[in-house]
């Protein structure tokens, strides 16, 4: 048994390709000529094409490498298409005028001191002397008003701007969503006159008969106040009988 250990050891020292052991027999010390041996290829299927940029690092200008000048102005001329100038997109943008007369549309407008608290939302004791074409005409200039306010609002977030501390966006709505509240508040009373007339007419009341009833409930009022010289000295009208 300790013949064939002494040949095995022998064939190992005697190999150049093998290296050479430790004492300790551990560890194997590759031989220097086989360290200096070429690295063999990796076949194709292996290789992998380059990496390419992402977005965010092709944004970096470090990055951008700019071998020619760029030139002064726009890359491509003017195409020069004309637009109309009353293109209803145009109603979502204030139209203000400059000091040398040409009109330019503002995006955004800030707080200002005065303007912004001189104005008040409609009464509704005002709707109602108002016709029904005037509501209606009315009902539509504050629906654009709040669209307008609304794009500069969807501005204003655009722009990381406070829309309570820079702009008074907030109240003028407010100011439009009452007056369109007491509108709606004022259509529906004449809709409900409109109706109680008509149940009158079905039923046969006379205009003549709601006059006379009516001066006698105020006849009626003023005596029980206690104020005589307020009545009418012409006898009270007879109560109205539906036919």
């Amino acid at each position: 048994m300790s013949s064939r250990l002494l040949v095995s050891f022998r064939r190992l020292s005697l190999d150049p390709t093998r290296g050479f052991l430790c004492r300790n027999l551990a560890t194997v010390v590759p031989d220097s000529s086989a360290a200096t041996s070429s690295k063999p290829s990796s076949p194709e299927w292996q290789t992998r094409p380059p990496r390419k940029l992402t977005a965010k690092e092709r944004a970096i200008p470090g990055r951008v490498k700019l071998e020619a000048e760029t030139p002064d102005g726009h890359l491509r001329p003017h195409l020069g298409v004309e637009v109309n100038p009353n293109h209803g997109l145009y109603g979502f943008f204030r139209q203000v005028r400059n000091d040398d007369g040409t009109m330019r549309y503002e995006t955004l407008e800030e707080k200002h001191r005065t303007n912004d608290w001189s104005g008040r939302p409609w009464m509704a004791s005002e709707l109602r002397r108002k016709s029904f074409k005037d509501l209606h005409t009315l009902w539509y200039v504050l629906a654009r008003e709040r669209n307008l306010l609304a794009t500069q609002k969807h501005e204003a977030r655009r722009q990381a701007i406070d829309v309570s501390v820079f702009t008074n966006i907030n109240m003028r709505n407010m100011r439009c969503r009452k007056s369109m509240a007491r509108i709606k508040q004022v259509l529906n009373e004449r809709r409900l006159a409109y109706d109680a007339a008509v149940e009158l007419h079905k039923e046969g009341v006379t205009p003549e008969q709601l006059e006379a009833a009516e001066a006698e409930s105020v006849d009626a009022r003023l005596a029980q106040r206690g104020d005589p010289g307020m009545l009418e000295s012409e006898p009270s009208q007879p109560e109205v009988q539906k036919v």
